[in-house]
């Protein structure tokens, strides 16, 4: 019987774990660069290990190259700038990152991304944002959209998933793609690509490895995160920048909420739990004009009783969002200038789309959690009632969610949620909540009165 850990014992192991492996991804990730452009023709293995090359672009002028060799030594660093695009394409096998921490129903930790710069006041010119998402090869189409709608030289940041039995051409034939099929400017972009080991399992999707992989590739000061099946509006950079003067550049806690939305198609599915990926892309290919690109578009779909028609958030239950729900979407539809604070959450499970500072204080997604389900509401949680996180309504940007064939992982989970969420979610309770925690919206309307919504 191993005797159980004291409580500073616990610390100091969980703080070792997060170092090494933060230091350990780190490393790998100037080490495993893959060289985008230029060198002539190479005989060698898309995953043979090339020389460390990093493009720098500032606001938007001509793209500088900067390269440090991985032959001797580590990569030297390039000092980032908050309007700098760093460019790459990275391959990561999960075999060769330090083991992810193995936790029993009690010892949990909050990781941050302890080797980004400090989180201190900016001057408004110097905030800008990425695009962040992770997705796997069969979403990569809506890359060639989301291109569109975050134009370039808007840097963005993507970790693309790869099964356990890649062929050695894959990520080759990802990064044609990528630039030619889906006209995406890579010179902007940074792709990682996770090659899952082979003792990984399909319904172990590591959705949160993901999303921290992206978010650590990042060059500027701020990231707006997505998932793969929404959608983002045209011109939401602009829209995400209106907060600079006024909250976000002096606010490392500020988090922008990016309204989240429902798509309908017009077309319908003959079995909606069982439909295939197909015949949803041949239903969205037909109607592709009809999804909104802007507010005005989609104020016009919302509401509507017949297709195709807009939703308010996504996953009602009843009648009512218990994802989205505590969105101001009535405001957001009436406002069209300015940022909204929401001043009180309606539901514990609100899990919206946010743009965050990126600094050292920020938390990582937690990595315990694997697949489908209660992945992205214990960061939420995190930001909000544990780090005192405040939210600001973007006006007019949104996301939009599509329809599609639910993932692997979706369905070997659909009976529940992962044994791990009760241990977590017991162990994130028993943490201090923090003084200036958004408080549950029926106690700020008995000090306040009426919500306006």
């Amino acid at each position: 019987m191993v005797a159980p850990k004291t409580p500073s014992n616990t610390r100091v192991a969980c703080r070792t774990r997060t170092i090494v492996r933060s230091l350990g991804a780190a490393l790998l990730l100037g080490l495993m660069t893959v060289r985008l452009f230029g060198g002539g023709n190479r005989s060698t293995s898309p995953l043979e290990l090339y020389d460390a090359t990093i493009f720098e672009q500032h606001g938007r002028g001509n793209a500088t190259t900067k390269t440090t060799t991985t032959t001797g030594g580590s990569p030297t660093p390039v000092a980032p700038s908050s309007h700098s695009v760093s460019s790459s394409f990275v391959v990561l096998k999960e075999d060769d990152l330090p083991p992810a921490p193995s936790f029993n129903q009690t010892d949990f930790e909050i990781e941050y991304f302890t080797s980004m710069p400090e989180c201190t006041p900016l001057k408004p010119s110097d905030v800008s944002f990425t695009l962040v998402t992770q997705l796997s090869t069969d979403r990569l189409w809506i890359m060639k959209h989301q291109c569109e709608r975050w134009p370039s030289p808007l840097p963005m940041a993507i970790s693309i998933y790869l099964p356990p039995h890649a062929q050695p051409q894959m990520p080759t034939e990802i990064r044609t793609r990528l630039e030619d099929e889906l006209a995406c400017d890579l010179t902007r972009m940074h792709v990682t690509l996770f090659q899952a080991s082979p003792r990984s399992t399909l319904d172990q999707y590591p959705v949160n490895t993901l999303r921290n992989l992206a978010l650590q590739s990042i060059r500027t000061s701020h990231a707006a995160y997505i998932d793969s099946d929404f959608l983002i509006s045209e011109g939401l950079q602009d829209d995400l920048l209106l907060a600079t003067t006024h909250v976000v550049a002096n606010d490392t806690k500020a988090a922008l909420v990016m309204p989240a939305f429902d798509y309908v198609p017009d077309c319908q599915f003959q079995k909606q739990k069982q439909k295939q990926q197909q015949e949803i892309m041949a239903c969205l290919q037909a109607e592709w004009d009809r999804i909104p690109k802007r507010h005005s578009d989609l104020v016009a779909l919302l509401d509507r009783k017949e297709r195709p028609r807009v939703n308010r958030g996504f996953q009602s239950v009843h009648g009512k969002n218990k994802y989205h729900g505590t969105t101001m979407y009535k405001t957001w539809i009436q406002n069209q200038s300015s940022i909204i604070s929401i001043p009180c959450i309606k539901t514990p499970t609100y899990e919206p789309y946010l743009a965050v500072r990126v600094c050292r204080d920020l938390p990582k997604f937690p990595e315990i959690f694997k697949g489908w389900g209660y992945n992205k509401i214990t960061w939420i949680k995190i930001l909000l009632k544990k780090l005192g996180y405040r939210l600001w309504q973007v006006p007019r940007g949104f996301v939009m969610h599509l329809p599609h064939e639910p993932s692997v992982s979706r369905k070997s989970n659909a009976d529940g949620h992962p044994p791990e969420f009760d241990a977590y979610l017991d162990w994130l309770g028993r943490l201090p909540t923090h003084p200036e925690a958004l408080p549950h919206c029926v106690d700020w309307k008995q000090e306040h009165g009426p919500l306006q919504n």
